[in-house]
């Protein structure tokens, strides 16, 4: 008899006949599951490891750096010849993808640096550069820069690049992606300022 009452006792769903865990915290996790979820607010920015991610692709962010350099002969423009695929072996400006924590600038300089190990001063602008078939590897986007040196400055391929040179504007390689495009914008450029009588 005693046995049946208590069977009663706990299908009744009293509280007091619900067994407890030894574990506060355990009780506290079961009962949140019963209420409605709390989302934690952030305001301002977030740290990037806390960052939202999200279901849609992402494109990559590339930064190029186009050296030219005045000699007797002509200008001339720092290339490297990439040691990886795609374009193996071509000829092309030095640059590579930004890293998470770096400016567009800031990654033209360091893989500049990595790639040749020249460093320069001041860098401008050429442009954005977004086709959507630019690269074959995926959806890339390239900001490029450029600066001008009185002359050439001892350089060598190290690192994503096999050789690096200088070439004549007149006499150069053929081009891997769509840098051809970006030479040209960047011819446009400086004869604009040359034009303006701005110096480098």
């Amino acid at each position: 008899m005693f046995r049946f009452i208590y069977y009663l006792y706990i299908c009744s769903g009293h509280k007091s006949a619900r067994p407890k865990s030894s574990r506060p915290g355990l009780r506290r996790q079961v009962k949140n599951l019963t209420g409605p979820v709390k989302k934690k607010k952030y305001y301002g920015f977030r740290p990037f490891s806390n960052m939202y991610t999200y279901q849609y692709p992402h494109p990559a962010v590339t930064a190029d750096c186009l050296v030219f350099a005045h000699t007797a002969e002509g200008m001339k423009l720092l290339l490297i010849q990439r040691r990886n695929e795609p374009c193996k072996g071509m000829w092309a400006f030095p640059g590579g993808f930004m890293n998470i924590d770096e400016t567009t600038v800031r990654a033209a300089r360091r893989e500049l640096e990595e790639e040749t190990g020249l460093t320069v001063g001041g860098l401008y602008r050429v442009g954005v550069f977004d086709a959507v078939d630019r690269d074959p590897r995926e959806r890339i986007i390239t900001v490029a820069y450029y600066t001008v040196l009185d002359s050439p400055v001892t350089v060598k391929g190290q690192d994503d690049a096999a050789q690096a040179g200088w070439f004549l504007l007149s006499d150069l390689p053929c081009l891997a992606f769509d840098h051809a495009e970006i030479l040209k914008e960047a011819e446009r450029l400086m004869e604009e300022r040359a034009t303006a009588g701005t110096a480098f």
